[in-house]
């Protein structure tokens, strides 16, 4: 009895071993995973690891097609190549998990970009397979917004609008995606409202569109009635179009007509506006006071630190647009700003040193901005025209020669 239980003992830990070593090989290398024995395919991958895989084998399809090193017909085969592999491991992790919506959108995708369907009953067997990967996730806004898209890549505008819809119903920060998916389309921008909530957010993403559809002022008067409660980004695009369409005394009544506003960051975005607009006709000081109380409401926005400086510049004060931009440069070495932005506020600097009869600190300036971003433009160029003018030649070289 005693050698019975041992070697039913040993047996138990080899067969424990055993699936431990084909778990692990299953989840680090699921693609090149093949089931050895009668029970291989307990051990199995698990569908996350497949849908991964695929993930990564999606993002290879695109690399490839962007690939410039490589002749069209090679890049579009790679392309192909590697979208296949994507469906093989996307069928494996339904199998292993059929309840995944997501997969199932993607899975519908792919097959139509690398096998179309030839006949009505081929596209009919895709719009069921988006009708219930759709059914799976009525209450997910990714999955409805690549369906939508889907039926837009088939051509089945009418179709893919409802998806589109039901995606900003549930997530209202999708809608720039859904309008950008119908303005891709052609859609005009007035269909596009009709088609999709009337919300803040889809009014906002409208704003370009009806703009260059010849209709801007349409979309003013689509966008008034939700000014005070719509947003920061509804405010921005309401001054843009504004400004646009030359509107600059209409805009800052309309917004200096629905008075303060509680949210602090709603506020100063109000304020920068009223500033944009005070500039255009003609009142820079009074650009500059909205500008100064934007920024204070917001002292850890670069945007509006700059824009404070950018102002003063225009109102002919360059010490405080020095400071402004300065102000700007101490956030962003708080935050994760870009090395674009940053060589940007010093050639901002530059220019303001340069207008309050500072060069040496302006060609200082300008060097820290070609130094972070060497196609910084005009910033190079006015370094390499003081260089000239102070009899510099090296600098010319510094700066990538002449003009």
């Amino acid at each position: 009895m005693r050698k019975a239980a041992g070697a039913a003992a040993l047996l138990g830990i080899a067969l424990f071993a055993w699936i431990s070593i084909e778990v692990y090989r299953a989840r680090v290398a699921p693609e090149e995973f093949e089931p050895r024995g009668p029970l291989g395919r307990l051990a199995g991958p698990a569908s996350r690891p497949l849908r991964e895989a695929a993930d990564r084998r999606i993002e290879a399809a695109l690399r490839a097609l962007d690939d410039g090193s490589l002749p069209p017909a090679a890049r579009f085969h790679a392309y192909r190549r590697e979208l296949a592999a994507a469906e093989r491991l996307l069928l494996r992790s339904l199998g292993a998990n059929p309840a995944q919506a997501r997969t199932l959108a993607r899975l519908a995708a792919i097959r139509w970009e690398i096998d179309p369907p030839a006949d009505a009953e081929g596209v009919s067997r895709l719009l069921e397979t988006i009708a219930a990967a759709s059914r799976m996730a009525p209450r997910v806004p990714e999955v409805q917004m690549r369906l939508g898209e889907l039926l837009l890549r088939m051509g089945r505008d009418d179709d893919a609008a409802p998806y589109l819809r039901r995606a900003v119903d549930l997530d209202p920060s999708s809608a720039r995606q859904a309008v950008g998916l119908l303005r891709a389309q052609t859609w005009k921008a007035v269909a596009i409202a009709e088609a999709l909530p009337r919300s803040p957010a889809v009014v906002s993403a409208l704003g370009d569109a009806y703009f260059q559809d010849g209709a801007g002022r349409e979309w003013l008067a689509l966008a008034e009635p939700s000014i005070r409660e719509g947003g920061g980004e509804l405010l921005a695009a309401y001054g843009s179009v504004s400004l646009r369409l030359g509107e600059a005394a209409g805009l800052e009544a309309r917004l200096s007509r629905i008075g303060r506003l509680p949210d602090p960051s709603v506020e100063a975005e109000r304020l920068r506006q009223i500033s944009a607009a005070r500039l255009e006709t003609g009142n820079p000081e009074g650009a500059l006071d909205a500008a100064s109380q934007a920024a204070a409401l917001r002292p850890e926005d670069a945007g509006l630190a700059e824009h404070r400086g950018r102002v003063a510049l225009r109102a002919g004060k360059p010490p405080e647009a020095v400071r402004g931009f300065r102000d700007a440069l101490a956030i962003l070495s708080r935050t994760p700003g870009t090395d674009r932005a940053r060589a940007r506020l010093y050639a901002a600097i530059g220019a303001a040193e340069e207008a309050r009869g500072r060069p040496d600190l302006a060609f200082d300036a300008y060097r820290m901005a070609i130094g972070l971003d060497p196609a910084a433009e005009p910033a190079a160029r006015r370094l390499r025209e003081m260089g000239r003018a102070a009899g510099l030649s090296k600098v010319e070289s510094a700066t990538g020669g002449g003009e």
